[in-house]
């Protein structure tokens, strides 16, 4: 994995497809050892990796074979911050579900989305990755993008005595904005600022 990626880093935009029988269970990566120190080393070992693959803007998918052991939670440390997938086949679909992996070309690779919301609302359920600026602005690192990728953030409203207390009165819309930092596959840096305001219902 160390070796192609390093390969596919020499061009934006590249993806490295994994397809795996079961754990990796000799050298780097190691994830067959049940001790605690080297469960420590595999996780260090492929949170690495995605680091790497984010900043070289290389899009790391993982096919693993229905039935067969594969350690999803420690291979999703070098696949989510790349932006890639992790997806369970039948043997016999390895070679569409490839195909399908590979056609998804990505867009832009170093992606960030930051949300802002209007003061009455907070974000609720956030992502273990997401930096929190305030309650109510959000941003998170997405990694490479294809054109059918999608993120959501989750927020509600402040309680109504809160809402009270910071002089908030009655609310008819409520303004939303969404930076989006990311990376072409030029190199060249863009940022795209996305602003709605949306009416408010009390149904």
């Amino acid at each position: 994995l160390l070796v192609s990626l390093q390969m596919a880093a020499r061009q934006r935009g590249s993806k490295v497809v994994v397809c795996t029988d079961g754990l990796a269970n000799v050298g780097l990566g190691c994830v067959d050892d049940a001790s605690d120190a080297g469960a420590a080393a595999a996780n260090k070992f492929y949170a690495r990796i995605g680091e790497m693959a984010a900043d070289k803007g290389v899009t790391i998918d993982v096919i693993g074979i229905e039935g067969e052991g594969c350690d999803v939670e420690t291979l999703s440390l070098a696949v989510e911050p790349s932006g890639g997938e992790i997806t369970k086949v039948k043997p016999a679909e390895v070679t569409r579900d490839m195909a399908a992996m590979m056609a998804a070309a990505p867009v832009a690779t170093q992606v960030s989305a930051t949300l802002f919301l209007h003061a009455a609302l907070r974000f609720r359920n956030v992502a273990e990755d997401d930096v929190s600026m305030s309650g109510n602005r959000l941003m998170r690192a997405v990694g490479n993008v294809t054109a059918g990728s999608e993120i959501t953030f989750e927020y509600g409203a402040m309680p109504a005595a809160e809402r009270r207390a910071a002089g908030f009165g009655r609310i008819d819309h409520m303004p939303f904005q969404c930076q989006i930092h990311y990376t072409r596959l030029d190199g060249s840096k863009y940022v795209r600022v996305i602003s709605q305001s949306k009416p408010v219902t009390s149904d």
